[in-house]
């Protein structure tokens, strides 16, 4: 079960994030940039910068953020 997308930047770690509510956040290192029903409407958002904003000031549409999230790199939980 993937639990995490996650993608490096040099300004950051950006991660989409399982949580034990069904529920996907998108995450900014330890920032909860907002709550989405799935992955992919988290991933649509930071990539059109349609999310909270971060401390960091950054436009996450201008981050270099894959467009694909079969890209990112996928972190599945341990047994």
């Amino acid at each position: 079960m993937i639990v995490a997308y996650v993608h490096q930047t040099r300004w950051g770690r950006f991660a989409i994030v399982a949580r034990p509510n069904g529920r996907w956040s998108a995450m900014f290192e330890d920032e909860d940039l907002g709550s989405y029903h799935s992955p992919i409407a988290a991933h649509d958002d930071l990539i059109g910068d349609h999310c909270f904003s971060n401390s960091a000031g950054l436009d996450t549409s201008e981050v270099g953020l894959p467009y694909d999230l079969g890209e990112w790199h996928r972190v599945a939980a341990q047994r």
